[in-house]
């Protein structure tokens, strides 16, 4: 293991602890250096990107490993953003978590090129791959700010106004829920239909048998019918976010436990 490796794995839980301290607690000091502590961990982690691909002659995009990699990194980045945003530090406590397990699965995943040169250099390719990544970064963020959501409509409930003042604004995290759902559901729709473009093309009529495929269709499916039914019935608040966090789960599976499993013509 590199030591950039190894100093993000370590950042990543130091920077998490900050923010469940800041949230639960509200501690001013892990509110201080949670920040610091994910600053420390995403430049490590963007210098083993960059050792991988320079060292292991390993893209971001073509194997498990260094897939799943990258998609922890944005997260962190996204994260180090809404740290500069008042009163936007609580989602800390939700991506970090997610960010640090997507980078422990990465460093026991497989690092090297499943692909062949011709698959890569099909014009499919890119937009699949990309939108996926992107699709799975933008659900991920959904599934934050419902968590949040339905943490801070509780504590509403129960009337206890310290724990609330140190969450963003209950309205700003449904819409927020609403439009990453939106983005990511897009791009989700984008790399699926791109992918079905590419089987279609190399004569392969049941892709829909393949796990991967299969996983990804009815997590697709589920955030369709969130799409439709935001939009005929006006679906807001709880049930709204419970649909939100089922639909990720879906993804969690389609992209870490097929791959665990059975990762058929997918190997990134």
């Amino acid at each position: 293991m590199s030591p950039f490796l190894l100093a993000a794995l370590v950042g990543y839980p130091v920077a998490s602890v900050c923010a469940h301290l800041h949230v639960f607690t509200g501690s001013e000091r892990a509110r201080h250096w949670a920040p610091w502590a994910l600053g420390f961990a995403a430049g490590a982690h963007t210098l083993e990107i960059g050792r991988t691909a320079l060292s292991e002659h390993v893209c971001p995009f073509m194997a498990a490993g260094p897939t799943v990699s990258f998609i922890a990194w944005l997260l962190a980045l996204f994260q180090l953003f809404l740290y500069r945003r008042s009163r936007w530090e609580a989602t800390g406590a939700v991506l970090l978590p997610i960010t640090f397990i997507a980078l422990f699965y990465a460093s026991l995943a497989p690092r090297q090129n499943g692909l062949s040169t011709e698959l890569m250099r099909d014009p499919l390719f890119s937009p699949h791959v990309l939108a996926a990544i992107l699709g799975f970064c933008s659900l991920a963020l959904a599934f934050g700010a419902a968590i949040l959501y339905l943490a801070e409509q509780g504590l509403l409930k129960r009337k206890q106004a310290i724990k609330f003042s140190r969450l963003p604004p209950l309205t700003s995290l449904g819409l927020a829920a609403h439009r990453l759902a939106v983005v990511g559901f897009s791009l989700l729709t984008l790399g699926l239909g791109s992918g079905i473009l590419w089987a279609t093309r190399e004569g392969w009529p049941q892709w829909y048998l393949e796990p991967k495929a299969l996983t990804t269709t009815i997590a697709w499916l589920v955030y369709a019918a969130y799409v439709a039914q935001n939009g005929l019935r006006g679906w807001r608040g709880r049930r709204s976010c419970y649909v939100l966090i089922a639909g990720f789960a879906l993804v969690l599976v389609a992209y870490f436990g097929v791959n665990l499993l059975s990762p058929g013509q997918h190997r990134f």
